[in-house]
This record gives C-alpha cells, sequence and structure tokens, in this order.
C-alpha cells in the first residue's frame, strides 16, 4: 500500500463520513445528565479551583457534587467553549465536541492500522458503532472527550509514544474513571511478549493514576474533602450495591455488549448460548410476552458476544484480553448497566470483527450498514 497517498485519502474520507454522522445532531437541545455538566461548567467560571464546591439534587435528594462520580476535565472543557462563545449556544456547543469524535475516528485508525490491514474499515466502523454514535451526540457528556484521550492514549503506547500516551491517558483518567482500567490492559502487550516494559512506559501507565491523585490532593487541601472517599461511600449505599443490583446490572451491560457495538454474527457452535436466555424469559413475571422475548433475544446475543470474544483469544489474545478483562471490570464495578459503560471496549471488539473478515468486504459494508441505521436511530430516540 502506498502509505502517504492511501492514508491521507483514508483520513479525508474518514473526516467527511464522522462529521456528516453527527450534523444531524448539531441542534438537539440538552438532555439527560447534560444539565449537571453544564451545571459544573458554570462553577468553573466562578470558582476555578473548587468546581464540585457546591451541592444539588440527585433522585430527590441534596448531595455534594464532590461525591459526583467523574473528574471535572470535562466541565473544564465545557468552560473553555463558554468562553470562547461568551454565552451558552447548544449548536456551537454540538459544534466545539465534533472535535472529539473526530479524536476517536483518527485514533480509531491509528489503532486499526497497527492490529488490522484494514485501517479505513477498522475507523469507520468504530465511528458508526451505536455505542458510540449515541454517546457522542452530545453537547456536553463527558463520554466523548474520555473515549477519544483514551483511544489517543492507546495508540500512542502501542506506537512507543509514551509521553503522548502518558498525557492522553491522564486526560481520560481526569474525565471519567473507568479509564484507570486501561493501563493493565495495556501491560498485557508486554506480558504476551515476555518483555520487560521500558522506564518510559511505566511512566505513561502510571500517568492517569498520578493525575487522579494530583486532583484528589488539591481538592482536600482546598475544601477539606476528599473526593474519592464521598465517591465510594455513595458507591456503598445499598440502592447501589446490592448483590441483585449488580446482577441486573452486569445483564443490561451483556445485552448491550451483543448489539451496540457491533453485531458479532451467530455460529452455529454458540447457538447453546441461546439457554440462558430462555431461561431468563421463563423466569421473569410481570412483562408482555413480547417484551419477555427481546430479553432473550438480546441476551442470546450477548452470551454469543461473549463466547465469540472467548474463541478470538486463540487469535489475538491481547484484543481479546482487553475486551474480556474490561466486561468483568464493568460488571463487577458499575451498577446501573448503562451503555456507556462499555464505550472502551468499540475499538478492540470492532478490530476483531475487521481481522476476521478483512478479506470479506461484503460483510465488512453490510456492518457499516447496520451500524450506520441502528445509531442514527437510537440517537434520533
Amino acid at each position: 500500500m502506498e502509505a502517504g497517498v492511501n492514508r491521507r485519502r483514508d483520513l479525508v474520507l474518514l473526516t467527511a463520513f464522522t462529521l456528516l454522522l453527527h450534523a444531524p445532531f448539531l441542534r438537539q437541545p440538552v438532555q439527560g445528565d447534560e444539565v449537571t455538566y453544564l451545571d459544573i461548567a458554570s462553577h468553573v467560571l466562578r470558582q476555578p479551583l473548587t468546581p464540585l464546591n457546591f451541592q444539588y439534587v440527585f433522585q430527590g435528594r441534596l448531595i455534594d457534587a464532590a461525591g459526583h462520580p467523574h473528574p471535572p476535565l470535562n466541565a473544564y472543557i465545557l468552560a473553555l467553549a463558554w468562553i470562547l462563545r461568551g454565552h451558552f449556544s447548544a449548536p456551537f456547543f454540538h459544534a466545539f465536541y465534533l472535535l472529539f469524535p473526530l479524536g476517536i475516528s483518527f485514533a480509531a485508525y491509528a489503532l486499526a492500522a497497527r492490529f488490522t490491514p484494514r485501517p479505513l474499515w477498522g475507523a469507520l466502523l468504530v465511528a458508526s458503532s451505536p455505542l458510540v454514535q449515541v454517546n457522542t451526540n452530545t453537547l456536553a457528556g463527558p463520554e466523548a472527550p474520555a473515549l477519544a484521550f483514551l483511544l489517543v492514549g492507546a495508540a500512542a503506547f502501542f506506537a512507543r509514544r509514551f509521553w503522548i500516551a502518558g498525557v492522553a491517558l491522564a486526560l481520560s483518567g481526569l474525565t471519567e474513571l473507568q479509564a484507570l482500567a486501561l493501563p493493565p490492559i495495556l501491560l498485557l502487550e508486554y506480558l504476551l511478549k515476555r518483555e520487560r516494559p521500558p522506564r518510559a512506559a511505566w511512566l505513561a501507565l502510571a500517568a492517569p493514576y498520578l493525575g487522579v491523585g494530583a486532583w484528589q490532593a488539591l481538592q482536600l487541601g482546598l475544601t477539606h474533602r476528599l473526593p474519592g472517599a464521598m465517591v465510594l461511600s455513595y458507591g456503598r449505599s445499598p440502592a447501589f450495591s446490592r448483590l441483585g443490583v449488580k446482577a441486573a446490572s452486569a445483564l443490561a451491560l451483556m445485552e448491550h455488549l451483543g448489539v451496540l457495538v457491533v453485531v458479532v454474527p451467530l455460529a452455529w457452535r454458540r447457538l447453546w448460548g441461546l439457554a440462558p436466555g430462555l431461561l431468563l424469559c421463563l423466569l421473569v413475571h410481570d412483562y408482555p410476552w413480547w417484551e419477555r422475548a427481546m430479553l432473550a433475544i438480546f441476551v442470546a446475543f450477548g452470551v454469543n458476544a461473549l463466547l465469540w470474544l472467548w474463541e478470538a483469544r486463540r487469535h489475538n489474545p491481547l484484543l481479546a484480553g482487553w475486551c474480556l478483562f474490561y466486561f468483568a471490570f464493568a460488571a463487577t464495578v458499575f451498577f446501573a448497566g448503562a451503555s456507556r459503560y462499555l464505550l472502551m471496549l468499540a475499538a478492540p471488539m470492532v478490530l476483531l470483527f475487521v481481522l476476521q473478515f478483512s478479506r470479506r468486504p461484503g460483510i465488512l459494508a453490510l456492518a457499516l450498514a447496520v451500524n450506520v441505521v441502528l445509531g442514527l436511530n437510537l440517537s434520533f430516540a
């Protein structure tokens, strides 16, 4: 391949595709948790060193924002957009946040070039993943910047650009705490090769923990409260930590895994994975038959995806290990079962898919079409 010419063409196509994918949502109004992130950003403008030093209402209770589960970097990004525009504007904030879907697409291209012979297909499928589309069509959420920083950090780490990796991973950790699960995954490459990581690699892997630790220390010194301790105290609440709540969350994450990242083809040898969904369908009560049927179908898709990942460990243990390790982490730690908790799996799952079907462009084109249609419909919904 003529890397210079083709790569330039690929990146132009990828840029146009990403912008067109998000253009219909430039006027989408504020929704969901975005109100909270905008509130934190307004406090950045008033008290830049302690933006979480206030109270807000969550689920009918007045709680301390210092216990918010997301570090505040996203609020600083929003505050920058606010300063540039001079006032809040939904179209401007959407346009400003298009920087991050573009960053996700370019980083996905770099990762796909590292792991697959078809980097453009890999990047297009990551950009169009329903999971990525839904969570990047926002004007204030932390998901888009966190994923962009995280994938840039991963791509730089695999390319041995450790200082870039360290900066990007630190920024990702200061945006979303689940980014702290990535450094042990990146270390898998050295473990699989039985090589010793250089000092620069260790520093890059430590960067997100050091960044979050520095933020915690700053807040303790300024407000005499440790945000991490408050997050843990909220997380230990029976409403969030009961075994039933955790199990329901893990089940929801498994359902998302089967359809929202990339639709994994069903295989005859994996059809026994229908059993868990059928069993749940029989055990669940007080739901109409069609909802129980949907539960059975999507659980079956999720089980199929997990089995597919387990089989993929033979061909690419690094990408499969990334997916399996992080899914186990998400199923254990989170309690809400939200699809956004699986964003870290978008790139490695897509790359495994592209590797499997790299010689069958028709399958890749069909997957892209399914991703675009499903992602756009979910985003509009």
